[in-house]
């Protein structure tokens, strides 16, 4: 018997837009994630992960105050104006536009990951969105039988065994893990705006996405304010599911809880059939 596993928050974070500022998080995910520790037990890392996010905890919480004074101070009221004035299929094009755009970066971790022929794949749907799409306004490449995956590279690094390491809330930027943090630099190498030669336009563009981006996500966000008793936890948990799904490509194992689960009612049918 197997239990699926819930994802509140799903689509919570997965298209924030891209900070050219993030190399130095690079820096800090070197620091953070270390070397790849050898013959350590399942049970050490997990308390070794409940020690650090518990360590952590106070400054996460400070982040995440931060970040909600600044977005219901400043974003969220930009938002709600950019929706109110933008028709919903503007809207939707220009997110098409963006996740057109920051598309490489799937490209090449499908590749890191050894996923050619996904690879090949999405290679297509970008020029597919990019030609036949309007430059990625219209996503034609779904109608084509090219879906979107999800691909960065801090499941990379998952693939390739780096531990996921403590759980972080990086101000203005929101949940990450330590392992993640190296994908903000990646995202900002390969993000074409910021090859553009004037800031104008590339502070005009990611403004842009933004803006657009907190629009898409209110109401996720309102639910989580209005039914969440703790927002900072609920959030939290969301995102390590999610980033769990995408680990596993939408298979992740069942956990110890399922197990003893499994267990029980593996015991029960014993018991049922036994003579």
């Amino acid at each position: 018997m197997k239990h699926k596993h819930s994802n509140p928050l799903q689509t919570f974070g997965a298209c924030r837009p891209r900070r050219a500022l993030c190399f130095l998080t690079l820096l800090l995910a070197v620091a953070a994630t270390g070397c790849r520790h050898t013959g350590s037990t399942a049970a050490t890392n997990l308390s070794d992960e409940t020690t650090a996010r518990a360590l952590l905890e106070p400054l996460n919480r400070a982040s995440y105050r931060l970040t909600d004074t600044l977005d219901r101070a400043l974003l969220k009221p930009l938002a709600v104006g950019y929706q109110d004035i933008t028709p919903k299929p503007l809207r939707h094009a220009i997110t098409n536009f963006f996740r057109n755009l920051s598309y490489g970066g799937v490209v090449v971790n499908d590749f890191l990951q050894g996923k050619v022929r996904q690879g090949m794949e999405d290679l297509f749907r970008i020029i597919v969105n990019s030609s036949f799409g309007i430059g990625g306004l219209v996503d034609m490449a779904s109608d084509f039988g090219l879906p979107r995956h999800e691909e960065d590279l801090g499941q990379t690094l998952a693939v390739w065994g780096v531990p996921a390491g403590p759980y972080l809330f990086l101000p203005l930027l929101g949940p990450s893990t330590a392992r993640n943090l190296p994908n903000f630099a990646l995202d900002a190498f390969l993000d074409p705006v910021n090859w553009l030669g004037n800031n104008t336009y590339q502070y005009s563009l990611n403004g842009l996405e933004l803006v657009n981006t907190r629009a898409e996500l209110l109401q996720i966000t309102d639910l989580v304010e209005e039914s969440a008793l703790d927002p900072y936890t609920f959030i939290q948990e969301g995102y390590l599911q999610r980033r769990e799904y995408l680990v596993y490509d939408g298979n992740p194992p069942l956990d110890a809880l399922d197990d003893e689960i499994d267990a029980l009612f593996e015991e029960e049918e014993t018991e049922k059939t036994a003579p």
